[in-house]
């Protein structure tokens, strides 16, 4: 298992309680599939969409114009997304959607990066230009195999690769000198003010659901996958209580009149 599934699956097993039978879960950004074999053994039904396919899927996950969801109203019983959201351009269409196709009596439950993760990522750009280098480079070499217009995205950075293949190169050498903006809002050194438990609250509130619950998951790392497996879950998660937890989770519901 790479490092960063051992580390999706330590977040995992922080909000699994909130999935378990569940009827239909619905996964937001399934990305290879990986999550949603976890799922599946909490849900008799899962349903993971993204809006590009994976270079490498893992399990079936359905692609989708990323606007709107395709489940009917109010038939999910739960909602997942793991560190997602952030990625979402219209965030507040997408938020819209998930509340039409959420049960009145149903969850969602979503992982998000804190403002921790974002200043430690480009705290240590620098000391990881190494490891950055090498994947950026790994990426580089299977290029010609992506199809047009997909994405690929970085272990744990979740960096984008656009096409045409010139761009591709200046893109892959932006990365490697300056720490980029890893998802829609602000940019390397503001992103961490979109990232604070209080924006999400309010996003979510102001899009009509409540907040039930919200916790971190207790694991320290970084976008660049600093040391990697030399740094274990449980020193990762001593780090945690010094550094702070890289992750939040959020879980939401519909609000009861």
């Amino acid at each position: 298992m790479d490092q960063l599934s051992i580390l999706r699956t330590a977040e995992f097993k922080k909000i699994s309680r909130h999935l378990i039978g569940s009827k239909i879960t619905l996964e937001i950004g399934g990305g290879s599939g990986f999550q949603k074999t976890l799922l599946n053994n909490l849900s008799n039904q899962v349903i993971s969409i993204d809006v590009k396919p994976h270079p490498d899927p893992i399990s079936d996950v359905t692609i989708y114009d990323g606007h709107t969801i395709p489940a009917e109203n109010k038939s999910i019983d739960r909602i997942f997304s793991s560190n997602v959201l952030e990625h979402i351009p219209d965030i507040t269409r997408s938020l819209k959607e998930m509340f039409r196709v959420l049960k009145d009596d149903g969850l969602a439950i979503h992982i998000l990066p804190t403002p921790s993760w974002r200043i430690w990522t480009t705290i240590l750009h620098y000391p990881a230009i190494p490891i950055i280098v090498l994947s950026n480079f790994r990426n580089l070499q299977s290029y010609e195999e992506l199809p047009e217009n997909t994405d690929h995205n970085e272990p744990e950075s979740l960096q984008t690769i656009t096409p045409p293949k010139p761009r591709f190169k200046l893109r892959w050498l932006l990365n490697i000198l300056i720490s980029q903006r890893h998802g829609e809002r602000g940019n390397r050194f503001t992103e961490a003010y979109y990232y604070r438990e209080k924006w999400w609250i309010d996003t979510f509130e102001d899009n009509g659901f409540e907040i039930i619950e919200t916790y971190t998951t207790g694991i320290y790392y970084s976008g660049n996958t600093l040391l990697g497996k030399q740094l274990s879950l449980p020193a990762r998660r001593i780090l945690s209580s010094i550094l702070g937890s890289s992750t939040r989770v959020f879980v939401l519901k519909k609000p009861t009149f």
